[in-house]
């Protein structure tokens, strides 16, 4: 379904909209939706009860740039970004619209950076007591890793990547 064809209400502050099959904004939509932006798709997600929830992936100029896990309109679980050559650019888990953990690459494939949660969002793992461990649970590996495939990139996590809990 062409974005165009359905109707939005309710913006979260994240900028994402529940999605409506009815003018009225009555009925959910629940399907898989197309971003289409001068006949390039720019942007494809799952729709469940009207919010994003499942694989979202976003292309420039046609050509993929990044994969992400959604739940509830915000990412949560596990992220891919590429570089235009489709070299992986980074890795990385979040929860609720927040960086849990990422891995940022060059284009030849060295890590170059390493990020983790920041200190303004340590609040996250106390709101989830059981913390990362439970939010890489919730990430759909084999999901994402068929849709990385799909592009001819077999997710092999570079060696030593690891979630690890900050500390307070």
């Amino acid at each position: 379904m062409n974005a165009d064809d359905l109707y939005e209400d309710n913006i979260y502050g994240n900028g994402n909209p529940t999605y409506y099959a009815d003018e009225k904004c009555e009925i959910p939509y629940t399907g898989h939706v197309e971003v289409i932006y001068d006949g390039k798709l720019e942007e494809e997600f799952d729709v469940v009860d009207g919010l994003r929830n499942g694989i979202q992936k976003e292309y420039e100029n046609g050509i993929l740039t990044e994969i992400d896990e959604t739940r509830g309109n915000r990412t949560s679980g596990f992220s891919v970004s590429y570089y235009p050559s489709g070299a992986f650019k980074a890795i990385a888990i979040t929860y609720d619209d927040n960086l849990i953990i990422a891995y940022f690459y060059s284009e030849e494939g060295r890590v170059v950076d390493k990020s983790e949660v920041l200190e303004r969002d340590l609040d996250i793992l106390e709101k989830n007591p059981d913390g990362i461990l439970n939010l890489v649970s919730l990430a759909d590996f084999e999901k994402m890793n068929q849709e990385i495939i799909k592009f001819g990139h077999p997710l092999n996590l570079p060696k030593g990547f690891e979630f690890v809990v900050p500390e307070k």
